[in-house]
């Protein structure tokens, strides 16, 4: 009986209204310190030359390819393509006058979203609303985080998938039993942060592992996993397919 009682309860607390306000605040003054880093555009790498390359393809209608010396395309297979697909679709969106600022829309985006996963994700997790508030204060004082932001790379966009298949895990897992959905969901969130950046195999892995440990019987752990590799496979299997019909 307690069991059940436990299974139904809501997995995270209702936020109260200071918490809202003060997540708001806190949001507000991370989007306007990245705008005032930003003023001159996203920093630039060897990599975000890529990406930039491949989102005004894009833009061009030309496919995700990068041009060689002969301005002949080529088939961007090193970079997956979300990174630059959510730059081409910013410039589209808000009829921006060019992919560097469209880079610079995106990477604001993800500020603010990451951010706010960060504090649901440290609810999630403590249930208490003044550790979630220092959750994102800390990360909003942390350099590295900062830095990723304002670079014209996949990181911070990568972020925002991650940070959401985490939270959703961490809801999921609250109950031995969860719908075939939910984990199907998850694991395509998971799916489109490895088309951003495929460092986020690492945490699917994590997921995967904790969803095993996570169940009680067989079907509990067997279930969880089997939906999760679904969700991601369709995603990210179609990436895998295209690359080995066009690689080089």
């Amino acid at each position: 009986m307690n069991r059940e009682k436990n299974e139904k309860a809501l997995p995270l607390r209702i936020p109260n209204l200071p918490f809202v306000a003060a997540l708001l605040i806190l949001i507000g003054l991370g989007v306007v310190l990245y705008v005032s880093m930003t003023d001159n555009g996203v920093g630039l790498t060897n990599d975000s030359a890529d990406y930039l390359v491949g989102a005004r393809a894009l833009l061009a209608g030309d496919g995700y390819v990068r041009y060689s010396g002969d301005r002949a395309p080529r088939p961007i297979t090193q970079f997956p393509p979300f990174y630059s697909v959510a730059i081409a679709e910013a410039v589209s969106l808000f009829k921006l006058p060019d992919v560097f600022a469209g880079a610079r829309i995106v990477n604001g985006i993800a500020m603010a979203l990451n951010l706010f996963l960060i504090a649901a994700l440290a609810l999630a997790a403590a249930r208490r609303e003044f550790l979630a508030i220092c959750a994102a204060v800390l990360t909003l004082l942390s350099a590295p985080f900062l830095q990723a932001e304002v670079y014209g790379l996949s990181e911070a966009w990568s972020s925002v998938w991650i940070l959401a298949g985490l939270l959703g895990l961490s809801i999921a897992l609250r109950k031995s039993r969860r719908r075939w959905w939910v984990w199907l969901l998850i694991g395509a969130i998971f799916g489109v942060a490895m088309l951003i950046r495929y460092a986020s195999l690492v945490f699917f892995a994590g997921a995967v592992f904790l969803a095993f440990a996570n169940g009680r019987a067989l079907r509990e752990r067997i279930e969880p996993v089997v939906f999760l590799s679904l969700g991601f496979g369709l995603l990210f299997t179609p990436w895998l397919i295209r690359n080995r019909l066009v690689g080089e």
